[in-house]
């Protein structure tokens, strides 16, 4: 019997009353499997939180997992840039807007403008070309 890897609209609709009758069943059935297999757990919620680091990512990276100003394209020099540079100001505002928990809203939000994907060279570089962060000073710092 060939994989139906799609359900008809019928299933669909049964298979969320199902889930909205029995909410707490099945609350109680997850939490209860959490409990019984942590490492299992540990390791798709790794695996989940790594596929929505790459849709993002691709989304703001123009269709393509990779900066978009050299094309470095591995994942773990790849991050979220604010277009205007007020990265601080939002953080200071929704300080739990931060890694994942950013990922699930913008994606939330419909992918809402103002970000872009960039390795962290080129992050760093239009820090300090837009004087986001005063190197000179930092520098100064330094004994």
């Amino acid at each position: 019997m060939p994989y139906k890897d799609k359900q008809s609209p019928e299933a669909k609709l049964k298979k969320r009353i199902y889930r909205q009758t029995h909410k707490e069943r099945i609350y109680k059935l997850t939490n209860e499997w959490k409990r019984n297999h942590p490492e299992r757990t540990k390791e798709i919620n790794q695996l989940e939180r790594a596929r929505l680091k790459l849709e993002v990512l691709t989304y703001y990276g123009t269709n393509r997992c990779a900066c978009v100003k050299c094309g470095e394209s591995r994942l773990a020099c790849l991050s979220l840039d604010h277009i205007n540079g007020n990265g601080k100001t939002e953080r200071k505002l929704h300080p739990y807007r931060q890694g994942s928990n950013l990922y699930r809203q913008l994606k939330r939000e419909g992918y809402p403008k103002g970000f872009q994907t960039l390795c962290m060279n080129c992050q760093f570089v239009k820090r300090v070309e837009m004087q986001e962060y005063n190197l000179e000073k930092h520098l100064a710092l330094k004994p």
